[in-house]
């Protein structure tokens, strides 16, 4: 999912996200309802819940005081690299920091920030942010994948479900956002520019 997604308000951003999950297909329209507004209701709470316990406004530090390394990849590059990955099994964060820099270098012509630097610092922010919240996944509120569970198999009377992953998705930008307020103010950039023009 490109950076352009969280740009979008909310509902249109957790629509699309919804939409990308394999599961879709198999929900009905008051399961799409409800795991959209859990989702969203969780990204809400956690991001209560860190305003609360940390006065901090930088994922970086507050990731150093939970204990998460970030491991930064400068070398790694490609239309396929994602912008971040967080590590369960190692609590660490991998930061791929040449497609963030990709990413800058596209958003530096909308915004009024004059210096590249600050402006790597807070997009790197709001990624470290959306990682922020897998981690709050697994180690406080659970997946939010499993929020909501859709069977998959049917034998008889056994059937096995499954969570939707795009909900943990939809938390993590919902989180993001939450943490840095609106993302058009917190880049300093005209929004329909943006989205007119595309990333």
């Amino acid at each position: 999912m490109s950076f352009s997604v969280i740009l979008l308000d909310d509902e249109e951003r957790n629509q699309t996200l919804l939409k990308s999950d394999p599961l879709f297909h198999r929900l009905t329209e008051y399961q799409k309802i409800e795991a959209i507004n859990k989702a969203d209701n969780l990204g809400r709470e956690a991001s209560a819940w860190l305003q609360s316990s940390y006065t901090n406004r930088d994922a970086r530090v507050i990731l150093e005081q939970m204990g998460v390394d970030i491991i930064t990849d400068y070398h790694s590059n490609g239309p396929f690299i994602p912008f971040s990955v967080y590590r369960e099994k190692n609590n660490r964060i991998i930061l791929y920091v040449a497609v963030v820099e990709k990413l800058v270098e596209q958003l530096i012509v909308y915004t009024q920030i004059q210096h590249q630097e600050v402006l790597l610092n807070k997009v790197t922010n709001i990624i470290l942010f959306h990682e922020l919240f897998h981690h709050l996944e697994a180690t406080k509120y659970g997946s939010a994948s499993k929020l909501v569970k859709v069977p998959v198999i049917t034998f008889g009377i056994i059937k096995i479900s499954t969570g939707i992953q795009a909900l943990s998705e939809i938390g993590a930008h919902t989180f993001a956002r939450e943490c840095v307020g609106p993302i058009e103010s917190y880049l300093e950039f005209n929004l329909k520019e943006v989205m007119k023009n595309g990333l």
